[in-house]
């Protein structure tokens, strides 16, 4: 009575095109959200290394209680984000002076050979630390000795070889015959 193919006229029996079709959706959508996750992941990284703490060096000489921060190298900063802070007494100021007077004279900028020169500074753990966008770091660390020199590294030349007198006897005559000629 129904022809043998008659399920498949009306659309029953043969689907496998249906197949195909939902898993070719499903893996747009999965490849969608994967991209999705690793961008975030990847933008959010990103800001996080632009506000990493800044790569510099700092060099400290103290004579008495004087003491003298040298910036040696690395990146140019904002004196408004770095602060004196001393193991005694707290933070001493800002490098700019908008947060206190760290230093003897304001540094709006500090660049590598920018020296804060601290009188009177307090003996104990002396740092240099960043503050930006909530965030901070110790930039440096050292010790201030009550009205003492502290050993720090610093560049000489090399030693030149210089002359030194050694004693050497000194020659003598001796008397030899001297030959006459006999005629």
């Amino acid at each position: 009575m129904f022809p043998a193919d008659f399920p498949s006229l009306l659309g029953f029996g043969d689907e496998r095109g249906v197949s195909p079709v939902i898993g070719t959706i499903l893996m747009v959508a999965v490849t969608v959200i994967l991209a999705a996750t690793i961008g975030t992941f990847v933008l959010g990284v990103v800001d996080d290394w632009d506000e990493g703490e800044p790569l510099v060096t700092f060099q400290m000489h103290q004579d008495g209680t004087t003491v003298v921060l040298t910036h040696t190298g690395g990146e140019t900063l904002d004196g408004e984000n770095l602060y004196i802070v001393s193991e005694l007494d707290g933070s001493l100021g800002n490098y700019a002076g908008t947060n206190g007077q760290a230093c003897d004279m304001t540094v709006s900028t500090v660049r590598p050979g920018t020296e804060c020169q601290i009188s009177g500074a307090p003996s104990g753990d002396l740092s240099v630390v960043w503050r930006s966008n909530g965030r901070s770091a110790i930039l440096f660390e050292s010790r201030v000795f009550d009205g003492e020199s502290t050993p720090t590294s610093t560049p000489t030349s090399t030693p030149t070889s210089t002359p030194t007198s050694t004693p050497t006897s000194t020659p003598t005559s001796t008397p030899t015959s001297t030959p006459t000629s006999t005629p």
